[in-house]
Order: C-alpha cells, then structure tokens, then sequence
C-alpha cells in the first residue's frame, strides 16, 4: 500500500483565498505543497511568486521586503510555532546585496530567527545568516525541467535529426547582457574569428563602462531584435550549424556557486562546451549525476580561483575543443543528461526541510 505525501500547506503573502494561496506556490514545489484556506496543520507563509521571487513594483529590485506586512494573525501564528516565513528566491543567486532587505525585514519582525526565517536561493555560497536560516540549491535545473523538458520536442528532435557535420560555423558563445566578463570573451573570440567563421552575440545593457563599449553582435538565428528574451526558448540552428559551444554564465565570481539556463541548455541539448563559470560549477554537475562531455572536454579550469586564471585556462582549453568536429556520442549524453534533470529531487528536498523545521517548531 502506497501512503500518500502529507504536501505542506502554504499561505502566500497578501492572498485571501485557496486559489490564490495556490497561485503563489513557486511551479517546481507544487506536486509537494498545496495552498489552503483553513490551515489545520502548521504551515509555511510564503513571499514569492510562480516563478520564486516576490515582485514589488513599489520598491527597488533589491529592497523588495521593504514594504511587506505581515498580518496580526501570521505573526501569532508564527510566534507560537504554527507557521515560518519563507522568502523564496529561488530563480536569483544573489550575495552580500540581498541582505540588507533581509536584515530590515527581521528588525521590524524581532521575533523571527533562524528557526522561524528561511531564505532561499539558485546560489549555494551565500553566506549563513545568524536571524535567518539561508537554504541554497540548484533550484534553476528543475525550473528548466518545468519549462524546458518534453515541452521542446519539436526542437529536440529537429536538433537530433540535423546535427550532424560539416557544420557551418566552428563553434558559438550566445551573450546576452554585456557584463564585464562576457566582453572580454566576446573581444577575444571576436579578435580570432569572425562572423562567418563563428557565431558570437552579445546583447546592449547597461553594465558596460565606458571603455568596454561595444557594438552589439545578434546572431544569424535571432527572431528578435529585442534586448528581452524568453529564457528557457532555443533556436535549433545554433545547435545543428555549430559544433560546439562557449557558454558564460550570468556570475563568474569565487562568492557565487550558482548556474542558469544558459549551462542547462547545453546539458540537454547535444553540444559539447567550455563554460565559463564560478568556480565548482562542473564538478556540482557531475555531483548531481550529469555528463558534462569530459571524453571531448578538459574541464580542468573549473576549480580555479581566480576568475582571470580561470578565464583564461577555460578559453586554452575551448581551443582545442573546437578543432574537433565529431561528437559520435553527444546525442546520448543529452537524452542521459534529459533523464538525470528528469529525477532530480531539489525541489522536494526544500520541501522536506521546511517540514522539518515546521514539526521542530509546532
């Protein structure tokens, strides 16, 4: 006899009803928690949205708590052990910068702590908290799971059917925002070949200083020309025309231990890459069960510290990738790489924590 999960009841901040309590349960922990209107067991009050983060349009990005009041029945309830508050970012890997609002949201509430506070977040070396508990996982790959996965099998299959060599282009770094690592990798690639030898994009923004401004660089198969994308949608072309890929991820610092899409995407979709990332980034991939194509792939750069040191042995060893154009095995490694992402189980493990830390309180 299978014994069905007991989900966590859940209250999401300033919803009335069941529906709504529902609505604000973040997509990647709704087949292990449930909204509900009369609360009979202990539950978590949740500041998020579908997709994790609480937007406050009253407030900046980063001071998003700075306006959020909890009712008088929540605070009881939180008093007594019968509910915690938990501020899901689980789509951000933010640091040091998220804590201001944090701190400013426990001293109006003195009566939160790390047994009642939780934070969560895509950044799993963030700092601990002494007034909140900080719970960090790779929260993005279930995100792309629930976006991505057996949703893309029109391009799936399209890339599965057509990637085959000679390709077009030797290889692609699709760049989006222009953050200061991104243009030095676009500048050196772009020094050693160009457009009709490979494809590499970047996007305008406004994170460039004045003597890193650059002209911005679409790619041959860009629908838009907009500066926003959907961000879990592809272009199987970038897949079936180039042989391999240079992917940089959104942080490349020491303080971060964090990944996005943008790794996701050439885990499950056969493409071998180079990624410049925090540090630990391929080794956590390999952890979790996937191949990151280390039979094509020195991936030895990862676990260097320093950023620049690491750029550069990351760029030495995407050189000799990208002489290679057969990957006799890349089909098999993504359809692997598809079912690892398909049996991760972050999503309940938060789940099963807040548990925990309900049933300790109550």
């Amino acid at each position: 006899m299978v014994i069905p999960e007991i989900k966590l009841q859940v209250q999401g901040y300033q919803c009335q009803g069941v529906a709504e309590n529902c609505n604000i349960i973040p997509i990647i922990y709704r087949e292990h928690a449930e909204g509900a209107a009369n609360f009979n067991m202990p539950y978590a009050y949740f500041i998020s949205s579908s997709f994790g983060r609480y937007y406050n349009n009253n407030q900046q990005y980063l001071n998003h708590l700075d306006d959020v009041v909890l009712s008088t029945r929540v605070q009881e309830d939180i008093r007594v052990g019968r509910a915690i508050v938990v501020v899901d970012d689980s789509t951000e890997m933010f640091n040091e910068e998220i804590v201001p609002t944090l701190e400013r949201f426990q001293q109006r509430y003195d009566f939160l702590n790390n047994t009642n506070f939780v934070y969560s977040t895509s950044n799993k070396g963030i700092a601990n908290l002494p007034y909140c508990d900080v719970y960090g996982d790779h929260f993005i790959l279930e995100y792309c799971r629930f976006a991505m996965l057996d949703k893309d099998l029109d391009e799936y299959q399209q890339i599965l059917q057509n990637r085959k060599a000679p390709f077009r282009y030797k290889f692609c770094c699709l760049q989006g925002e222009p953050r200061p690592h991104r243009v030095k990798v676009y500048q050196h690639l772009r020094s050693m070949y160009d457009a009709n030898q490979a494809i590499c994009t970047i996007n305008k923004g406004l994170r460039t200083s004045a003597e890193q401004e650059i002209k911005p660089e679409l790619g041959p198969y860009d629908t838009s020309h907009e500066h926003s994308f959907i961000w879990h949608l592809i272009q199987p072309e970038y897949y079936t025309e180039c042989a391999s890929a240079f992917v940089t991820e959104t942080y490349v610092d020491d303080n971060k231990l964090s990944m996005s899409e943008k790794i996701v995407k050439n885990l499950i979709y056969p493409q071998p890459f180079v990624a410049y990332t925090p540090p630990g980034i391929i080794q956590e991939l390999r952890t979790l069960g996937y191949n990151v194509y280390d039979e094509y792939v020195d991936h030895a750069y990862d676990m260097e510290m320093d950023k620049e040191q690491r750029l550069q042995l990351a760029l030495s060893s995407f050189m000799k990738l990208i002489k290679q154009d057969s990957f006799p095995k890349d089909r098999a490694i993504a359809e692997y790489n598809r079912q690892v992402t398909r049996n991760l189980t972050i999503s309940q493990n938060f789940i099963n924590y807040l548990k925990s830390k309900l049933n300790r309180s109550y």
